[in-house]
């Protein structure tokens, strides 16, 4: 597996889907399909200025524009290595 480390995620790449291990600095463990992951970048993209996502289903984080960029990209590259 190949580790990933983005400005937000982090993670490893597994065939076909990311394991994320942290949020921030928030330690999580779940699995993102791509399907997810384009979801997710599809709510990131109808966002203004913040959003909240949800860690470990239970702890809401405030994401601003600045993060949410920065979140975007890890995504971005994410997708990029799983292609």
């Amino acid at each position: 597996m190949e580790q990933f480390s983005g400005a937000i995620f982090n993670g490893e790449i597994e065939p076909g889907s990311f394991y994320l291990t942290q949020v921030k600095n928030i330690p999580t463990a779940s699995s993102l399909s791509i399907d997810h992951i384009n979801k997710l970048t599809e709510y990131l993209n109808a966002q203004k200025e913040s959003c909240t996502i949800t860690v470990n289903d239970q702890i809401p984080m405030l994401l601003n524009e600045q993060d949410m960029n920065h979140l975007l990209q890890d995504l971005k590259a994410i997708v990029s290595i799983l292609s």
